[in-house]
């Protein structure tokens, strides 16, 4: 990426990384080693190019021994409360007290996210109407085994590219077992105006939040648009130990 783009400009953006350690599939996550460094720190180190955008880049947790870290490692660290259900509510917290017009959650785990997806990403929430909406990536996959996996996220989109449905199942369902050419894969990463992430953090988690485990879905029962945005290269998160020893 070249600093001289300037149809990338993310001085009004702040980009969070949440991180806890309380992660039920994979204990201490943001904790353990991704080829020699913690996982936080992999993803930190990933996304760390958006700041010569002009983006101020910080980790939010409630966690002393994530904070430690990030602090022995000159990585800019705020300690959250730890009553946050979801890490959207973590970045809120964070951004109230910062100037920025535009916040940008990358989940801790996803340490191979694509800088370009991200600034694209950036880019198609700007255009929109700030006051009201949210965009995320999601990568068009043909890899069967992640149709079935309750790890991969998928979402259906309507014809303007905003999400219908977001669900660990299957989705859309495949008649007598196929698997669609196919299908929306969605990425950890989400982009929000200040407003519309005030809205979605003074709602309660939503049933089908609670359901499906996904915080997005909070966003969709709230009449929140959240607006695709094609990555041109997947990115795989890391839920369990399987993930980890396969990167």
């Amino acid at each position: 990426m070249s600093t001289k783009d300037n149809r990338h400009c993310l001085k009004n953006w702040l980009v969070v990384i949440p991180a806890r350690l309380a992660s039920q599939r994979l204990p201490h996550k943001a904790l353990q080693l991704l080829h020699g460094r913690p996982l936080i720190l992999r993803t930190y180190d990933n996304i760390a190019p958006l700041a010569k955008y002009g983006a101020q880049i910080t980790v939010a947790t409630d966690a002393k021994e994530i904070f430690n870290l990030c602090q022995n490692n000159q990585v800019d660290v705020q300690m959250s409360a730890a009553s946050h259900v979801c890490g959207t509510e973590r970045c809120h917290e964070i951004a109230v007290a910062r100037d920025c017009r535009y916040v940008l959650n990358v989940q801790g785990d996803e340490p191979e996210v694509a800088c370009r997806d991200v600034l694209a990403l950036c880019q198609r929430l700007a255009s929109l109407r700030p006051e009201t909406d949210m965009a995320t990536l999601v990568f068009a996959s043909r890899a069967a085994p992640a149709y079935h996996d309750p790890n991969v996220v998928k979402v259906v989109a309507d014809r303007h590219d905003r999400a219908l449905y977001f669900s660990r199942r299957p989705l859309p369902y495949a008649a007598e077992d196929r698997v669609p050419p196919v299908f929306l894969k969605h990425i950890g990463v989400y982009a929000y105006s200040r407003a519309a992430l005030a809205r979605f953090c003074a709602a309660p988690p939503s049933g089908l939040e609670k359901q499906e485990k996904l915080e997005q879905l909070r966003a969709l029962e709230l009449g929140i648009a959240i607006y695709l945005q094609r990555a041109r290269h997947d990115s795989r998160g890391i839920d369990s130990a399987a993930d980890l020893a396969s990167f």
